[in-house]
């Protein structure tokens, strides 16, 4: 018996797993019928709404963070002040 029956699931025989390294080629298997898939709703909105992809449940609200990152010899120059600044701004932008 697994674990399935436990949460009143039917039992299920061992079905194999793929794993991916990059979301979209794992969106792209989950729109190609290889199963399922955990996604951003940013990545996967579009493919919701056009009938690819079909939600199971709720979104779960997740805390996410994203770096801007460089060599520390260029985290002063004028390209990346001014590349950090407009981030930001288009951050504020889209939360508004």
């Amino acid at each position: 018996m697994d674990n399935r029956c436990l949460i009143g699931l039917p039992e299920h025989p061992p079905q194999s797993v793929k794993y991916f390294d990059r979301a979209d080629l794992m969106l792209q298997a989950a729109i190609g019928g290889f199963g399922v898939a955990l996604g951003r709703s940013l990545l996967i909105e579009d493919d919701i709404r056009r009938g690819l992809l079909l939600p199971i449940g709720q979104p779960i609200r997740v805390a996410a963070a994203y770096w801007l990152v460089t060599k520390p010899e260029s985290a002063a120059t004028d390209g990346f002040q001014s590349l950090r600044k407009w981030l930001k701004e288009q951050i504020r932008l889209t939360l508004e």
